[in-house]
């Protein structure tokens, strides 16, 4: 995978948990999942049913919420 396509790789809630902690946000991936779930974060449903969430939309919850 190419360095840019794995930029616009939309993440799981694992990954997306990872991502927030590169940022000093501590978060499980479970509260991921609750944060998407209480509408906090959008996110989209594959075909396979696992969710994914694009790193724009965790950087825009991180400027709403710093």
């Amino acid at each position: 995978m190419l360095p840019v396509e794995r930029l616009l790789k939309p993440l799981s809630p694992t990954e997306a948990s990872a991502y927030l902690k590169s940022k000093g946000i501590q978060v499980s991936p479970r509260t991921v999942d609750r944060m998407v779930k209480r509408g906090e974060l959008e996110a989209y449903t594959t075909a396979g049913g696992w969710q994914r969430i694009r790193r724009s939309e965790l950087d825009r919850w991180i400027v709403d919420h710093a």
